[in-house]
């Protein structure tokens, strides 16, 4: 049996439930609530829980400070019994995810009178998402593409061998010593000893490398070559300048053979032999410009489902955490760099009231098209399976180093805003493939 009566009230943009107190929870709940403040209020000089204590304890708590304690014993019976209800479980969806406003009517030693407001979903109008003015490459990974990467890692893997003809190329690692020259005057911090160089690298001004090219271990040569007008040195921008150079060493690198063997030291499971590499390294680019093309797509998208997407009235909250949220995203980006924001809004000449209107419109946008996209989901049937659940616990356990387990334990209580964030990233998915040309 109910210990509270709930009447529910739907207004256009929220749920009101009035909830009345019943007599007898009510008395129970200041006689608590009395014992609970004697028991707590300290007065110097008096033990706690004695007569003495307790008497003078009750003069001094008014009966508005036990009426206020007890409607807050009250009000999470209340919560509890209305989530309950089989009328508040068929208005959960159309609940906005943020705490309800609470509104006190009227309250004495009798009982107590309450409104409980819940903020409404905006209802979304969407246009024809079929006529966006969207288009996206088509993701393709060339053989080219695949080589490359897999002489990357080959190339990590290398080792630095004397070269046999002793004549520097590209690539080659040289161990030479240099002094530098201007107006005939040695440069400071100009020369070095047994220094070692890819050439290539362009670790030296423009010129530098390219005269070495060519040249034999035991040579000795005077490069000439001009600093680049903007270099960081100004003492010596755009100033022609001379360097003796004498080779020590060259050394080339030797890249290991694209066997099975090389292949197992990867140590990938399920990729043993050359092919399945290739295979592997194919999909490992794909989804790197998928994600890149997403990373281009999303703010796209958003734009475009923004103009196309009216609110039933605007989503306020949902706006004012999207720009904490970026505001937040902001602060962490920049306090990498040990800049923070307030700073960063002086070097680039903003007010803070200019940034907040930047993030207000960016986060109106996003607002607008996230609603959008659920209803996007909905018409196309987009919808979370448990593998979307399962693929993203183990991505986030490998990015983490932690176990599932730990994930799904972690998870557990935000499950729905996590269903939520799926749905968001495959109608974005859909999207993109279906104005992908």
């Amino acid at each position: 049996m109910s210990k509270y009566n709930f009447k529910f009230k739907d207004n256009e943009n929220e749920i009101v439930v009035n909830a009345t107190s019943a007599k007898e929870e009510w008395k129970k709940s200041i006689s608590s609530a009395k014992k609970k403040m004697i028991k707590n209020f300290k007065i110097d000089g008096y033990r706690p829980g004695s007569k003495a204590h307790a008497s003078i304890a009750s003069e001094k708590i008014s009966d508005s400070m036990v009426i206020e304690e007890a409607l807050n014993i009250e009000l999470k019976k209340v919560m509890t019994e209305l989530i309950s209800t089989t009328e508040f479980k068929e208005k959960m969806d159309d609940i906005y995810d943020a705490p309800p406003k609470i509104n006190v009517n009227s309250i004495d030693e009798n009982g107590f009178e309450i409104d409980i407001a819940y903020t409404k979903n905006p209802k979304a109008t969407v246009g024809d998402y079929n006529k966006l003015k969207l288009s996206f490459p088509k993701i393709d990974v060339s053989d080219e593409e695949v080589s490359h990467s897999i002489n990357h890692w080959r190339e990590k893997k290398s080792i630095l061998a004397p070269k046999k003809d002793e004549i520097i190329a590209n690539g080659d690692i040289v161990i030479f010593d240099f002094k530098g020259f201007i107006d005939d005057k040695e440069m400071e911090n100009g020369s070095g000893k047994n220094y070692e160089l890819e050439i290539g690298s362009n670790q030296f001004i423009p010129g530098f490398e390219e005269q070495m090219v060519g040249l034999k271990k035991g040579d000795e040569k005077t490069i000439t070559v001009k600093f680049p007008e903007d270099y960081h040195a100004k003492d010596i921008a755009n100033k022609e300048a001379k360097f003796e150079l004498k080779i020590h060493d060259i050394k080339s690198k030797v890249m290991p053979e694209l066997d099975d063997e090389f292949v197992k030291e990867f140590n990938i499971k399920g990729v043993n032999t050359v092919d399945e590499f290739k295979k592997y390294e194919k999909e490992q680019l794909f989804q790197k410009k998928k994600l890149d093309i997403t990373a281009e797509a999303k703010p796209q998208i958003f734009k475009a489902l923004a103009k196309i997407t009216k609110l039933s009235f605007p989503d306020e909250v949902g706006i004012e955490n999207e720009i904490r949220n970026m505001k937040q995203e902001y602060e962490l980006m920049l306090g990498q760099s040990g800049i923070k924001l307030n700073d960063f809004l002086k070097m680039t000449g903003k007010s803070e009231k200019d940034f907040d209107n930047e993030l207000k419109t960016i986060a109106e946008e996003n607002v607008l098209s996230k609603y959008a996209l659920y209803e996007i989901s909905e018409k196309e049937n987009i919808d979370v399976e448990e593998k979307d659940i399962n693929d993203l616990f183990k991505n986030v356990a490998k990015y983490q180093g932690i176990s599932e387990e730990e994930v799904k334990k972690i998870a557990e209580n935000n499950i729905d805003r996590i269903k939520a964030s799926i749905i968001i990233d495959k109608t974005i998915e859909w999207l993109i493939n279906k104005y992908t040309k």
